[in-house]
């Protein structure tokens, strides 16, 4: 059986949050899932075709409309804007390195999603962070990965730190409550660490952890 629980006591106990769950049909020995849980409390599970999503204190419930999610597609993240209220979420499906990927996005309070133009990152994989200005950013794979930042209408390349070697590859992406995004990188030369930027890429600053590999 699949269950989904909580803690509000760091763990110390832990009580199930399944309401409206067993209705869905979930399977959790056929189907594969990603659990996904945002800023504001909203959570997504997603797998097999299928999105559901479940806001605070109430039940479980689909949230594919305008997705149209196909056998052997899934939902690779999600992310939510608090600034403009809007959930952004990551179609992907096939299998590394040739995965193919879509980007959609929706109000909180709508219930239809609408595509986003992603032609521009060329690109076969996402994943997905929100900084503070309320723009999405978004780690891609095309030939090395690299980091894009989206206000909604324009998609804009962030500089790479250059300190690691050439192409260097963005393996995991954050962005804290002051705006500051941060990157776990690898270099072709295997170098490895963590950096982080103030001021979208234009300078990265080197934290630590050279040769551990943050995946």
């Amino acid at each position: 059986l699949f269950y989904i629980v909580k803690s509000t006591d760091h763990g110390n106990s832990w009580i199930p949050d399944t309401a409206g769950f067993k209705a869905l049909g979930i399977n959790a020995g056929t189907q594969t899932f990603d659990f996904f849980v945002d800023k504001q409390g909203i959570q997504f599970l997603g797998g097999s075709g299928i999105l559901f999503s479940k806001k605070p204190g109430q039940p479980w419930k689909r949230d594919t409309a305008g997705i149209g999610l196909k056998s052997g597609e899934y939902i690779a993240d999600v992310s939510l804007n608090n600034k403009k209220g809007i959930i952004y979420l990551g179609r992907r499906a096939g299998s590394f390195p040739t995965y193919s990927f879509a980007m959609y996005r929706r109000a909180i309070e709508d219930s239809v999603w609408h595509i986003v133009n992603t032609s521009v990152l060329a690109t076969s994989e996402g994943r997905l962070v929100s900084d503070a200005e309320g723009n999405i950013v978004v780690r891609t794979l095309s030939g090395s990965y690299k980091i894009w930042r989206y206000d909604g209408s324009t998609w804009t390349q962030i500089p790479l730190p250059t300190g690691i070697g050439s192409s260097p590859f963005a393996l995991k992406i954050a962005v804290d409550r002051s705006g500051v995004l941060w990157g776990a990188f690898v270099g072709s030369n295997l170098n490895k660490g963590v950096y982080f930027t103030s001021d979208n890429g234009t300078t990265w600053n080197y934290v630590g952890l050279n040769g551990v590999g943050i995946n």
